[in-house]
C-alpha cells in the first residue's frame, strides 16, 4: 500500500521538473540568485551574469555591444523568471497528491484518520522544505556542488514520508485491514480486488486532478527551449561564450521529425 501512496505523489508531483513533452539538460551547474546566475563545469565557474546585465567569463568582465547587451538581459530574465513558475508547480503537485490521498483514505476510512492526518505532517514537512529552498537569499543550486534544488532525494523522501507513517499507524492499518476482510466474508480474493480498487481510486485521482498542472508543466518546456535559443544567439554574437553550451533541449515535435 506505500508503494501506491508514494507512487501516487510522484505522479503529480514529478510533472513540474520531468515532463515528457520534452528533454532539457544542463551541461553543468547553475546557480539562480536574486541579482546573479552562475554556471559551473566541473564546479568551477566559468562565466556569471550579475544585475541581469553584467557578464562575465572566465573572472573576466566582458565588454558588450548593445545588441549583446540586449542578448545577455533577456537570457539572465527569462532564467529568473523560471524560478516562481517551477516553485508553483511543484507546491501545486505536493497539494494536489496530498487532496488525492486524503480523498481516497476519507473513503475508505472515514474523516480525520491517523493515517491521513500523519501523512499530511510528513509532506507538509517537505513542502516547507522545499519553499524555504526556493526562499533561501543563497540562491538556488542545479546540479552544482552535490546540490539540487527539490534535492537528489526528493522521490526517496517520498517514499521515506510513507513508509514512517505506515509503520506509526500499524494498528489503525490493522483494524482497517480487518474491517475489509470483514466486508469481504474473508474471502482473500475479494479483499485483493478491494485493494485494488482503493489502489486504482487514488490513481485515477491524483491524475485527474494532475492533469490541472499539465499545460503549465508544458509552458515551463516552452519557456526552457526558449532560453536555449536566446543562449545559442548569445553564442554566436559574443566570442568569450562560443564553447559553453550549458543548456540543451529537445521538444517532442523535435523528436519526431
Amino acid at each position: 500500500m506505500k508503494t501506491v501512496i508514494a507512487s501516487a505523489l510522484l505522479l503529480a508531483s514529478s510533472g513540474a521538473y520531468a515532463h515528457n513533452s520534452c528533454d532539457a539538460e544542463l551541461q553543468g551547474g547553475l546557480k539562480i540568485a536574486e541579482n546573479s546566475i552562475e554556471f559551473y563545469q566541473d564546479e568551477v565557474l566559468v562565466y556569471q551574469i550579475n544585475d541581469q546585465s553584467t557578464l562575465w567569463v572566465d573572472g573576466k568582465k566582458v565588454n558588450l555591444t548593445s545588441a549583446q547587451q540586449a542578448l545577455v538581459e533577456d537570457y539572465s530574465t527569462r532564467i529568473h523568471a523560471m524560478v516562481p513558475a517551477v516553485k508553483n508547480i511543484v507546491m501545486d503537485g505536493i497539494d494536489l497528491a496530498t487532496d488525492g490521498i486524503n480523498l481516497a483514505f476519507t473513503e475508505l476510512m472515514g474523516e480525520g484518520s491517523q493515517i491521513t492526518a500523519a501523512l499530511n505532517t510528513e509532506l507538509e514537512t517537505i513542502r516547507t522544505e522545499i519553499n524555504a529552498k526556493f526562499a533561501s537569499q543563497e540562491g538556488i543550486y542545479i546540479n552544482h556542488d552535490g546540490e539540487d534544488f527539490l534535492g537528489d532525494d526528493f522521490e526517496q523522501r517520498i517514499e521515506q514520508a510513507v513508509e514512517k507513517t505506515m509503520t506509526q499507524s500499524i494498528g489503525s492499518l490493522l483494524v482497517m485491514v480487518g474491517k475489509e476482510m470483514m466486508l469481504s466474508g474473508g474471502d482473500a480474493d475479494a479483499f485483493e480486488r478491494r485493494m485494488e480498487e482503493f489502489s486504482q481510486t487514488i490513481e485515477a485521482e491524483v491524475e485527474k486532478r494532475a492533469a490541472a498542472i499539465e499545460g503549465r508543466a508544458d509552458n515551463i518546456c516552452r519557456a526552457v527551449a526558449k532560453i536555449d535559443e536566446v543562449e545559442d544567439a548569445m553564442r554566436q554574437q559574443i566570442e568569450a561564450l562560443r564553447d559553453y553550451d550549458m543548456i540543451t533541449v529537445r521538444l517532442e515535435s523535435d523528436k519526431k521529425a
